[in-house]
């Protein structure tokens, strides 16, 4: 818990830092600069002025969808985590149809999208969050489609067995279906047994 709420935050906010310093570099910028040597405590700076800043909700907005919108982002981040397997035996659910929960939870971000625009009652909100829901569906249905040989080389739609099977064979990355299989040792003793 200490390596995934302190060290982890840490990490990112440091890659941020970097990528906003070579963003700056390519654009002709400085980049961070002011907060420390080199703009080290920049990462700092920027998460006390996120924590300080104050939340406002325009009088015209839907104040529950409003509010909604970003919970439900999150939400559906945190359960993804739900059937992830972190390793061997800490998957925290293992249920068998793993994947397509995964899918369906994950789709639920384009949901809290939408509703962010929606929830502004400002036509040119709804259009900027349609165009950003068409956006991120145009980019699910390929991800989806990509899952396919996945399921087909494990047999499974749980992600314990995807995992178990990568186990077994090695990344499907480096062996996929329809190359020639890499076999496990104890396979190839069998055979000439």
């Amino acid at each position: 818990m200490v390596g995934f709420f302190g060290l982890f935050p840490g990490i990112v906010a440091y890659m941020v830092w970097a990528e906003r310093k070579v963003a700056a570099r390519f654009q002709d910028r400085i980049g961070p600069n002011r907060v420390g040597p080199l703009g080290l405590l920049q990462p700092i700076a920027d998460a006390l002025k996120l924590i300080t800043k104050e939340n406002i909700v325009p009088r015209s907005a839907d104040q529950v969808v409003h509010v909604m919108a970003p919970v439900l982002l999150i939400v559906s981040a945190f359960l993804v985590l739900a059937v992830m397997p972190f390793g061997v035996g800490l998957a925290p659910v293992d249920i068998p149809s793993g994947l397509i929960y995964l899918v369906a939870v994950s789709s639920l971000s384009s949901l809290g999208i939408f509703l962010a625009g929606w929830s502004s009652r400002n036509k040119y909100a709804l259009l900027g969050s349609m165009r950003a829901v068409a956006q991120l569906v145009s980019y699910e249905v390929p991800q989806v489609l990509a899952t396919i040989p996945v399921v087909l080389w494990a047999g499974s739609l749980s992600l314990v067995s995807i995992f178990d099977k990568q186990l077994e064979y090695g990344w499907f990355l480096f062996s996929p279906p329809g190359v020639g299989r890499v076999r496990h040792p104890a396979d190839r003793q069998h055979r000439r047994g």
